[in-house]
């Protein structure tokens, strides 16, 4: 047994190449970037803005004959019904009612005739007139303070506010809707509710153990109110009488009002002044109903729960029903007319035929004004750069970047239609899995979805519950799932699970690990799963390991295990390019990404806050969100490291922006700021300082005497393309700039060094890079050359190379500087051949090392005539060419 425990140790450890002590390259304390921003390095600037609709974030209606109005924090919205269909006329915002931005309307109110939109916002009563366009006349305005009583009712020319212990009566113009003051009823108990029609006011009051009449009656004579009449209701087991409504029909006559579980239908007759009981009884009402209203005058309208119905009135018989879950989701508001039901719900509007309760017009949010909801940042699902998909209370927007930048409603669905599951308790993740294929992930469910790039539709292809081969399904969540193309990898406990997508677009386990078995180790607790390219990474943070996998043949092939560092708790991990950044609250770690997935640890940082969001930003920026506001952040392409590059607090956003609490939106690498207060999107042009994109290229190597010539563009880059000025600093006389930016050196320097280049945009952002040259010394003479002697016609063979000599060392190559008739100078320095007339020959030729300095040489070959043939008693031609020589040296030397 011991034995099989050490071969499962050992093929355990073989089976995977030995582990890595990873510790950090670079310190950020002493770090110093390749550049240094002598401005800023990134500026932002407002390009365009995107104004949302009144719609979708509509908590009040009022209905006229053939105008319909909601309003919202964000101002009225006018809506005209034509031929079943709903058209937006108009939005008037907050600011030209004469309202402070984000202030509600507490009450809404139409004119029968559409002459006119009334509403009330903290305590101010304001008149909008309409023209026979239905155009709002917003010159034509006007405002009346008012009590902040709970609503006004208006009939027929008047209009009546509940304050409690007294009622105000106003006088509404027809033509315009101002209200003029016209009488103050006091009363003698607290009104609960009131209710009018004509000239007829009724008043409602809980009591105790019928101390009071529960029901009031009034009616205007000589512009005061006078009592009429009263009634009394049934106490319930606790001695009190609870009045939780009241309602009546437009000619006066029918009246319901009741509270708990005891209702009152009255008749009214307004010639003998006399209240009567038509119907009466516990539960009369369903006793959780939530809208109670008559339609014309012989039809209740009820709401119980999600449940819409029509009863006569005298007999509660009812007419017609409907489920609203069958019509919409998250009911806002429901208002009854003779002829119609304006439903306002998370879907938009709905328009009901009062009789039937079917629908007869609609409109979402979206289809005809601007709709973005981008408040809750994990609710934004970017599938690529150039779609989005929002997910809100159970519908699903999908949107493209127009040609702007800003987000173009394209599709609305509900959930159940797109994501073929209607659970929305959970959070959603999506996954691009290419081609147009999308996943989206919530909890247990999946969706595949294809994207239909030329008519910008999203198509539901399969969804269901991911499980294991066991039946059991996979929870997903933010950390426990990636995706390499077609195949998803999902971490759970000790385990990794391999599905592939199918062509039944269905996903199919096809592979499975688990921790100690099959030699894969270092997944005991598995913490979160991260992918980069092709490459797959295990967080083990129980063991602080990090394993590499990739994907082949249909399986997890483990690769590597990365040991030595200490890992924190986790909380997300951000990629770009071959660098990869764990996040765990503001600490960071920072790794290079190798071309077979090696992991190098760069460094490790603090930030000065914890930011939840990162959003990029051109190539090498991310704008990073915290509860003060923004960052934008710059990753080091040498260390890894993050440099704060430009901080806006909220307090800046207010001043300089008018932007209020706000969240990050990713609009395909540029910034968007979505405030949301004002549901207003501003998309941030971003202008980014000159940059080194490749560091090592500052490094360079040159040689002496030899020119080198380098385009800086190569070197110095900037992001968005624009053209770049360069001027050099400190640099040494050998070094030149051309207009077009190319860096020369001629090869005069003697001696290694460095020098500026000054990178400026068109924008005003400079950078000053610091180039480092080693310079590599020519070949120099050991000591001066002498002059070679030579015969006419003679051969000729000098050993060069044995009189230079290279200052590093490096081995040597020459070569005659232009081609010499009869001689021969070979890479190694032997000159050989002849010369064939006698005369002084300088032989220009130049010694180059095995790096490429270069020097140019002379050397001075003398070349004696060839004696005449003789015989005997005279010296022998050689001696006296030899004698020649040196009589020639010695001249020369006392010259």
């Amino acid at each position: 047994m011991h034995k099989t425990f050490w071969a499962s140790l050992l093929l355990a450890v073989l089976s995977v190449q030995a582990d890595q002590v990873v510790t950090p390259q670079y310190v950020s304390s002493n770090y110093l970037p390749s550049e240094e921003y002598l401005s800023q390095p990134i500026s932002l600037q407002i390009d365009t803005q995107l104004k949302e609709g009144i719609l979708a974030y509509a908590d009040k209606i009022a209905q006229g004959d053939k105008v319909t109005v909601v309003s919202s924090a964000l101002g009225i919205a006018i809506y005209t019904v034509n031929n079943g269909q709903y058209q937006l006329v108009h939005e008037v915002s907050n600011t030209e009612l004469g309202l402070e931005a984000g202030f509600y309307i507490n009450e809404l109110q139409v004119s029968p005739t559409d002459n006119w939109v009334l509403g009330r916002a903290y305590g101010i009563a304001i008149s909008l007139p309409l023209n026979e366009e239905y155009q709002p006349v917003v010159t034509a305005i006007s405002r009346i303070n008012i009590d902040y009583g709970s609503s006004i009712i208006l009939r027929n020319g008047l209009a009546v506010v509940n304050n409690g212990y007294e009622v105000n009566t106003y006088s509404v113009a027809a033509d315009n809707g101002r209200l003029t003051p016209l009488t103050t009823l006091q009363l003698p108990q607290y009104a609960d509710h009131i209710a009018l029609s004509g000239n007829t006011l009724l008043v409602a009051s809980s009591s105790w153990q019928n101390a009071h009449e529960n029901l009031a009656v009034y009616r205007l004579q000589n512009g005061q109110w006078q009592y009429v009449s009263g009634h009394n209701m049934s106490h319930n087991i606790n001695s009190d009488q609870y009045v939780g409504y009241l309602t009546v029909n437009p000619s006066g006559q029918s009246i319901v009002y009741g509270g708990n579980n005891f209702s009152y239908v009255l008749s009214y007759d307004p010639v003998n002044l006399q209240l009567s009981e038509v119907l009466s009884g516990n539960n009369l009402f369903n006793n959780f109903f939530s809208e109670l209203n008559f339609v014309g005058d012989n039809n209740i309208l009820l709401r119980n729960n999600n449940t819409l119905g029509l009863y006569k009135a005298n007999n509660l018989q009812q007419v017609a029903s409907v489920n609203l879950n069958n019509l919409t989701t998250g009911v806002r508001a429901v208002l009854g007319r003779e002829q119609t039901v304006t439903v306002l719900n998370d879907t938009g509007l709905l328009q009901l035929n009062t009789n039937t309760l079917t629908v007869s017009a609609s409109v979402r949010p979206g289809e005809q004004d601007v709709v973005l909801g981008f408040s809750d940042p994990a609710s934004l699902l970017v599938l690529n750069d150039d779609y989005l998909l929002k997910h809100d209370n159970r519908m699903l927007r999908l949107y493209k970047l127009n040609e702007q930048g800003m987000p173009e409603l394209m599709q609305s669905s509900t959930q159940l239609e797109l994501l073929g599951h209607d659970s929305y308790y959970y959070s959603n993740s999506a996954h691009n899995l290419g081609d147009g294929l999308f996943a989206i992930f919530q909890s247990n469910y999946y969706s595949l979805l294809k994207l239909d790039s030329q008519n910008h539709k999203l198509q539901l292809l399969s969804s269901g519950v991911l499980a294991d081969r066991n039946g059991y399904p996979f929870y997903i969540n933010s950390h426990n799932l990636v995706n390499v193309g077609l195949y998803l990898t999902i971490a759970r406990n000790d385990t990794l699970s391999l599905l592939r997508l199918e062509q039944n677009n269905q996903f199919r386990i096809v592979h499975t690990v688990a921790n100690g078995v099959s030699g894969v180790s270092g997944i005991a607790d598995i913490q979160m799963l991260m992918v980069v390219g092709d490459n797959i990474y295990t967080v083990d943070q129980q063991q602080q390991i990090i394993s590499h996998f990739v994907i082949a043949n249909n399986t997890l092939q483990q690769k590597q295990l990365f040991t030595g560092f200490s890992l924190p708790a986790l909380d997300s991990y951000y990629a770009r390019n071959n660098l990869l950044t764990l996040q765990s609250n503001n600490y960071l770690q920072n790794y290079r990404v190798g071309n077979t997935g090696e992991l190098t640890l760069l460094s490790n940082q603090y930030l000065q806050a914890n930011f939840q969001r990162w959003v990029p930003v051109g190539d090498r920026f991310v704008a990073a969100s915290n509860w003060n506001g923004f960052q934008i952040l710059e990753q080091d392409n040498t260390s890894g490291l993050w440099n704060s590059s430009l901080s806006l607090s909220r307090w800046q956003l207010q001043q300089d922006y008018q932007i209020g609490y706000s969240a990050l939106v990713p609009l395909a690498g540029n910034v968007g700021i979505y405030d949301v207060e004002q549901r207003r999107l501003s998309r941030f042009a971003h202008n980014s300082a000159p940059f080194v994109k490749t560091p090592e290229q500052l490094q360079l190597s040159l040689n002496q005497g030899k020119n080198y010539q380098i385009a800086l563009s190569s070197v110095i880059s900037d992001e968005e393309d624009t053209a770049l000025t360069f001027s050099l600093q400190n640099a040494a006389a050998a070094f030149s700039l051309s207009a077009d930016g190319s860096l020369s050196f001629n090869g005069q320097a003697n001696e290694s060094g460095n020098f500026d280049v000054l990178a400026a945009d068109a924008a005003g952002l400079v950078s000053r890079v610091n180039f480092q040259y080693q310079l590599n010394l020519a070949p120099v003479v050991k000591a001066s050359l002498p002059v070679f002697p030579a015969v006419e016609g003679s051969d000729i063979q000098i050993e060069l190379a044995q009189y230079f000599t290279d200052p590093e060392g490096l081995a040597l190559q020459f070569a005659f500087a232009s081609p010499q008739t009869g001689l021969t100078l070979s890479s190694t320095g032997l000159l050989t051949g002849k010369l064939n007339s006698a005369a002084e020959f300088s032989l220009s030729f130049t010694v180059t090392d095995s790096a490429g300095a270069v020097a140019n040489h002379t050397a001075k070959i003398v070349v004696a005539a060839k004696p005449q043939e003789s015989s005997g008693g005279s010296l022998h031609w050689l001696l006296i060419s030899l004698l020649a020589c040196t009589a020639w040296c010695r001249i020369n030397r006392r010259r």
